[in-house]
């Protein structure tokens, strides 16, 4: 859906005598190129939700092992633990998500929760 961009961002250099750091057009490049990957990421995330609910431990835990230091991903990696179960690890990427372990007594209900808050 976003793979358009791909040609849209490729990295140009900065005009003659700017440098990438002070270029107002590399900087809406960056910009660009960082909300594509963010957008990219929640996309996959959603299919890693998608999984989980499906019963495929295995391909959500694949996918959000991949972004470890975002948030909403730490919080499907410890709902993903928590199904196993796993409650020490669980725990451990709840602290990374900034979420609670006993927020959801549920999973399916909390990896819907995890689905609304990436589909926004």
């Amino acid at each position: 859906m976003l793979g358009w961009w791909r040609n849209i961002l490729k990295p140009d250099a900065a005009p003659s005598g700017l440098s990438a750091a002070t270029c107002t057009r590399c900087k809406i490049q960056d910009a660009v190129l960082q909300a594509y990957r963010e957008a990219e990421m929640r996309q996959e995330l959603a299919r890693a939700v998608e999984a989980a609910i499906a019963g495929d431990w295995t391909a959500a835990h694949e996918i959000v092992q991949r972004h470890e230091d975002d948030p909403t991903a730490c919080w499907l990696h410890a709902v993903l633990h928590k199904i196993e179960p796993d409650p020490d690890n669980a725990r451990y990427w709840y602290r990374k998500a900034g979420q609670f372990y006993e927020s959801y007594a549920d999973p399916q209900a909390e990896l819907k929760a995890i689905r609304a808050v990436l589909t926004y």
